[in-house]
């Protein structure tokens, strides 16, 4: 009985080591929930209280730290780096301080390529539904990432159709297209 007890107290002793270093890696490498809240803060130059942070959430597979909030009335998302704290992409409009107009701020790189617009990827949406941004209702535009790539999600109704657009924010290129009767 004795041997069996000191094997159930050894592995219990390698697990609870184990568990411990992978704490202190966690703890070490990646920045907490609180420190990506106060970067995207300071990037936003608000307040936190008058940000409401919906999620927090780090995944493991890209590093990065993927948060939806809610600032003055607009949902927002973020993806931070998880270990240097840098805003990877967002959809975001900071504002210029030598321009009282919005930029975009794109997703910094090394490798920087021109990303399309919302703008260009609702005209890419419309033109091959052969509709104009007048005719349409509930239009719905939401650019995430999407099998790794960055698309823009475009939902609207015109008449009796919903249509569903994925385009890819790259270069354009319509991904998935759908047009469902509202009515089925």
């Amino acid at each position: 009985m004795k041997k069996q007890t000191k094997i159930v107290i050894a592995i219990i002793s390698v697990i609870v080591v184990l568990l411990l270093g992978f704490y202190i890696y966690f703890k070490i490498s990646y920045m907490s929930k609180q420190e990506i809240k106060e970067v995207i803060v300071d990037y936003m130059n608000a307040k936190e209280k008058d940000i409401f942070f919906e999620t927090v959430d780090l995944e493991f597979d890209s590093g990065l730290y993927e948060v939806d909030l809610y600032y003055q009335n607009q949902e927002y998302e973020f993806k931070v780096d998880a270990k240097k704290g840098s805003i990877v992409q967002t959809d975001y409009l900071k504002q210029n301080l030598n321009d009282s107009s919005k930029t975009n701020i794109q997703t910094p790189s090394t490798n920087v390529k021109q990303e399309i617009t919302e703008e260009d990827a609702k005209k890419i949406a419309f033109d091959d539904a052969k509709v104009t941004e007048s005719d349409v209702q509930r239009l719905r535009i939401k650019k995430e990432y999407d099998d790794h790539r960055l698309v823009y999600e475009i939902d609207f109704t015109y008449g009796t159709y919903e249509y569903d657009y994925k385009i890819q924010a790259s270069d354009g290129s319509i991904l998935e297209y759908d047009k469902d009767s509202i009515y089925d």
